[in-house]
């Protein structure tokens, strides 16, 4: 166990023990985290662990949204554009999906591009935009 300040364990216990009365999830399996206990209530333990990974999967989205608004680059733009566009079901809104990447890299994409697109299925164009999305976020982090 780790060594605390004289009455810090008193206190980080009383308050482990009120999360578990609470049922707060997040701050219970902080709390058995930060003191090294083993928790009574396993389903609030895990239900607080991923919570903990969902906040650092949101902190994620939400440092590229910021990042893109600051950065005026056709990667920030086009990411900030195509995020309303769900890029897991490939199909839908193709043809919106198609008009960003034609309006961002029409040098790429176009009729005289390196790679036209016109003859691309529509689940073909929503891997290609889901491709250029995971791309533009990490063009914008970097």
């Amino acid at each position: 166990m780790e060594s605390f300040p004289k009455g810090s364990i008193e206190r980080l216990e009383k308050d482990r023990i009120t999360a578990l009365e609470r049922q707060d999830a997040l701050n219970y399996f902080a709390l058995c985290e930060e003191m090294g206990v083993a928790p009574e209530d396993r389903f609030l333990h895990e239900r607080g662990m991923l919570e903990d990974s969902l906040r650092e999967e949101n902190d994620e989205v939400y440092s590229v949204r910021a990042t893109a608004r600051r950065n005026n680059s056709k990667y920030s733009q086009f990411y900030q554009e195509g995020e309303i566009y769900r890029t897991g079901d490939f199909a839908k809104d193709a043809s919106a999906k198609e008009a960003l990447l034609l309006k961002y890299f029409p040098r790429r994409f176009g009729t005289k591009g390196k790679q036209s697109i016109e003859r691309l299925t529509e689940i073909q164009k929503g891997a290609l935009f889901k491709k250029l999305m995971d791309y533009s976020k990490e063009k914008i982090l970097q």
